[in-house]
């Protein structure tokens, strides 16, 4: 079987379909819950999720307030899957992501970076309410109001973004309103080295599925 390091650049080939004003990048995680809040089903502590998600580094800022961006294009694709060894069975594979309804922003106080996914998965004792994964961008995040690029805000070149090689935290948040949610904590990391078998399949599935949705949204665009 294909090395993660092999199907990872299968996915770069097939990656750079966004728009013009646009450097596509696809960034790979490793999602794994570290602690499961009382009501929660089918998650357990130790349960792994691999995504593959594409960020559009020119997404422009729309806030005007200087040192908070927010970017609503930041984020074009997301897939997740589940690790086929998890003890839980809640399985997100089967959820369709909403850029609309999902949430990216900068903080130039904090430097920070929150990317909150939204869309449609499955319930797990609670309704399903977002993926919440947070990152430190150590080189510091320079804010002058709505225009800049995502790029220009984290300082680096076009086509440069990394956020794997930053500190990063999240949760999977179930619930209603703000302060009642029910979390799976999770610590995220970058994909495990090459070899690693589930992550190896996981990332294969993912690859599978993002090339067909691509090639059918290149056919719907066909005259």
């Amino acid at each position: 079987m294909k090395g993660i390091g092999g199907i990872l650049a299968a996915l770069l080939v097939a990656a750079h379909t966004a728009p013009a004003r646009a450097a596509a990048i696809e960034t790979y995680l490793t999602l794994e819950v570290v602690e499961v809040a009382p009501g929660l089903e089918g998650i357990a502590v130790g349960d792994r999720f691999f995504v593959a998600l594409v960020i559009n580094d020119q997404a422009v800022d729309v806030e005007p307030f200087v040192g908070a961006g927010h970017f609503p294009d930041l984020v074009t694709a997301f897939w997740i899957s589940r690790d086929p060894a998890n003890a839980g069975t809640w399985d997100p594979g089967t959820g369709v992501y909403s850029m609309a309804e999902s949430n990216f922003v900068t903080n130039a106080f904090g430097d920070g970076i929150t990317l909150q996914i939204d869309g449609s998965y499955p319930d797990a004792g609670a309704p399903f309410h977002d993926f919440d994964l947070a990152f430190w961008w150590q080189p510091g995040i320079e804010d002058s109001g709505a225009g800049d690029t995502f790029a220009e805000q984290l300082g680096v070149a076009e086509g440069t973004v990394h956020l794997p090689s930053v500190p990063m935290f999240g949760s999977i948040r179930f619930g209603g309103g703000d302060m009642d949610f029910l979390e799976a904590v999770l610590s995220v990391s970058a994909p495990e080295p090459a070899g690693a078998p589930a992550a190896g399949l996981a990332l294969a599935a993912l690859a599978a599925r993002a090339g067909a949705r691509r090639r059918a949204a290149a056919r719907a665009v066909r005259p």
